[in-house]
């Protein structure tokens, strides 16, 4: 059947908008059997029609078959190849034409050439292609000049964009646009405010892509006036209901740790599309409310919204935040993820290992890593930094090197790596790998980082060399609190009191600020020298500066007191604690044992029972002790059975020789005879335990039996 050239143009128009593959490819045959596959402008069309319906290959095969192609027919094949992501392939065909003349660029070609030079970052060949620009078109039009602004900030080169775009004749609301992503992009937040100014002074009526530019500029420099102006400006427009922009202003406010603003503009957006979703999601994790992040998750998904990426990765991060409260939600979402198909990227990765680290299950987390397909530094440090958060510095340490080995090329440790290593080596005193990784801080030029600082300082002192510690203290530009408190428990568990207290009497003459560890370190130093007047000294600057006194600093002050033998005061500290946990009531309980008041330190168990605080090993040996002293037979009695065999707590070692002790001191030696045949493994204490009391009761018979047969770590 024969068919008109016309008809066939028009029948490839009209093609062109349905995208049919199968219909391209029965018009094509139509061309050969007419004869028309060499004509030209027929060719154009049908290169351009295979690369809409995606069959690249066949485009070419046109292409191949005009004998003399114009620049129409070029530009057709460059917009193909731009079109399907060949950047090398649109670069090459330029070249082509160029060099060998074989057809004049016009706008289009150039249009294809800059765009292809955008997406391959191609910087030195969209400058030749901006001078073969300057050389064939006196006065480019301004989409030209807007692709050449947009190819240079895609470079990362807005010094050269801002010389085109100053340049451009025509300057339209688009040129704007194009020259404040790049400054946005390029994360230049400052400069793309003062920019969208300059535009409003202009007379330029901002557009969409021109408030998003100025509200991510917002967020990132957390400038939160400039973005209620923004806002203000945005409801007077054309653009009050527009969705994009509603959700960039929730993220705004979110990044500005204005939650309620942001919840406020979230509620009151027309439609919640998944970034509005995801901005509030991700807002509520940051600000470690991942009770409420999680409730708006599971809001998301009964409204059919389907996560994505980011909703995730928050949501896991709010389930991690949560502990071991968050494990069975975070296993919901792990198992969502891998319905969905998102279980081979590697940030959501990343985000299941930290999630199982932090709740303590570091068999899942490895599981997961070990699972992983491929590997970013990213998931190397949230199973490095789950072995470290679960004290198992070995076991961190060895998983970097495997990093290291494995991925060398690539390796550049992150300041979060950084920090989870040096704690690694906190946890097993490891000097030597610790000053191997200062090195490395000091060669990625981390070391004025104060967090950094600050973990390596830690490092120093927990690892027992207190001059590197100083010397780190000392080349500090920014001290903090933490700072001084790393130095001052430092010189504590060196045993180095006189130290941390000159540390201590050095802020406070300096009238520095003091946080918890400082304290804790002050009155530990204060412990180890007891000296009652400085803990008097401590302690009412803490009470002066309306410190919040928690269970930890309670329980040291109470402590203090204890070993500097002022009883009066501990139980003092002890009554005016707002609260005590069952650490605070064991210290007091102590305290009065030392000092021979059984009957006090039992009144205080008793007490602690009242309250419903269940007692703690350290509790149970001290109520044990006091019945010990006073010979209280049938109270001991009552905690064997009503405690220690309910909560299993008598097959414990330490806690079995105070019962056998407290037995036998109370005259009731076949009792303890009892609870020592109940001992798997029999140490000193218990054999020294059963003989006193043989001894107490005078059965001398069986003192010499058990002397002679007593050997500490005996099997029975």
């Amino acid at each position: 059947m024969y068919v008109s050239r016309d008809a066939i143009y028009c029948i490839l128009r009209e093609c062109n908008k349905k995208r049919h593959l199968h219909d391209a490819r029965r018009i094509r045959s139509l061309m050969n059997r007419n004869g028309f596959n060499s004509i030209t402008i027929l060719c154009d069309q049908m290169i351009r029609l295979f690369a809409v319906c995606g069959s690249l290959d066949e485009a070419n095969e046109i292409f191949r078959g005009v004998s003399y192609p114009t620049v129409f027919t070029w530009n057709a094949m460059l917009s193909a190849h731009e079109q399907h992501g060949e950047s090398s392939d649109v670069l090459r065909m330029y070249r082509t034409m160029h060099v060998d003349g074989v057809a004049m660029p016009d706008p289009v070609t150039f249009l294809c050439a800059l765009k292809a030079c955008s997406n391959a970052g191609d910087i030195n060949e969209g400058m030749i292609i901006h001078e073969h620009i300057l050389a064939t078109i006196h006065d480019p039009c301004v989409v030209v000049g807007n692709t050449l602004v947009n190819m240079y900030a895609k470079c990362g080169a807005m010094d050269d964009a801002q010389n085109v775009f100053d340049r451009l004749s025509d300057r339209n609301v688009v040129s704007w646009g194009v020259i404040l992503t790049g400054y946005s992009v390029n994360g230049l937040s400052i400069r793309t405010l003062e920019l969208f100014e300059s535009m409003k002074d202009e007379g330029v009526e901002p557009s969409r892509v021109t408030y998003l530019c100025a509200l991510k500029a917002c967020s990132s420099i957390g400038a939160i006036k400039r973005g209620q102006v923004l806002h203000g400006e945005i409801t007077k427009s054309e653009f009050e209901c527009d969705c994009v922009l509603g959700s960039t202003l929730v993220d705004m406010y979110s990044k500005c740790d204005s939650l309620e603003d942001a919840h406020k503009v979230f509620d009151s957006l027309p439609v919640k599309d998944i970034v509005a979703w995801s901005a509030m999601i991700v807002g509520y994790t940051q600000k470690g409310h991942g009770e409420h992040s999680l409730e708006l998750f599971n809001e998301m998904k009964l409204k059919d919204m389907q996560p994505g990426k980011v909703a995730y990765s928050a949501a896991l991060k709010a389930c991690a935040g949560l502990g071991l409260r968050g494990i069975e939600e975070g296993r919901s979402i792990h198992d969502a993820i891998i319905k969905h198909g998102f279980d081979e990227d590697t940030v959501l990765g990343s985000s299941i290992i930290d999630l199982y680290a932090k709740c303590g299950k570091l068999e899942d987390a490895k599981k997961n890593f070990d699972a992983l397909k491929h590997r970013d530094p990213i998931s190397w440090g949230a199973m490095i930094g789950g072995y470290a958060q679960n004290g198992h510095g070995n076991a961190a340490l060895e998983l970097f090197g495997r990093m290291s080995v494995q991925d060398e090329e690539n390796i550049n440790p992150s300041k979060t790596l950084f920090l989870s290593l040096l704690k690694a080596c906190c946890i097993i005193g490891d000097l030597y790998e610790g000053r191997l990784l200062h090195i490395q801080v000091v060669k990625n030029e981390m070391n004025s980082d104060p967090t950094v600082a600050n973990m390596l300082l830690d490092m120093y002192a927990k690892c027992g060399s207190l001059k590197e510690a100083h010397n780190v203290f000392d080349k500090m530009h920014a001290r903090d609190c933490v700072s001084w408190g790393a130095l001052v428990t430092g010189h504590v568990l060196q045993n180095d009191a006189f130290g941390a207290m000159s540390l201590f009497a050095e802020m406070l003459m300096d009238e520095l600020p003091i946080n918890e560890v400082v304290y804790l370190g002050a009155l530990k130093a204060c412990s180890m020298i007891k000296n009652l007047e400085l803990a008097r000294l401590i302690h009412f600057h803490i009470m002066e500066n309306d410190f919040i006194l928690d269970d930890m600093i309670g329980s040291t002050i109470i402590d203090l007191y204890v070993k500097c033998g002022n009883l009066d005061d501990a139980r003092t500290s002890f009554d005016s604690l707002p609260n005590h946990d069952v650490v605070t009531w064991g210290t007091m309980m102590m305290g009065y044992l030392n000092q021979g008041h059984g009957l006090l330190a039992f009144r205080l168990f008793i007490e602690m029972q009242k309250k419903g605080l269940k007692p703690d090993k350290m509790a149970l040996m001290c109520s044990l002790k006091a019945c010990s002293i006073m010979g209280a037979l049938d109270w001991g009695k009552w905690i064997h059975t009503h405690i220690l065999l309910q909560s299993r707590f008598e097959v414990e070692a330490v806690l079995a020789c105070n019962l056998l002790d407290m037995y036998a001191k109370s005259g009731s030696i076949e009792d303890a005879q009892k609870v020592f045949d109940r001992l798997s493994t029999c140490d000193a204490a218990a054999w020294g335990a059963l003989v006193a009391g043989y001894a107490s009761v005078s059965n001398f018979t069986r003192v010499r039996f058990f002397t002679f047969r007593g050997i500490p770590g005996y099997a029975r």
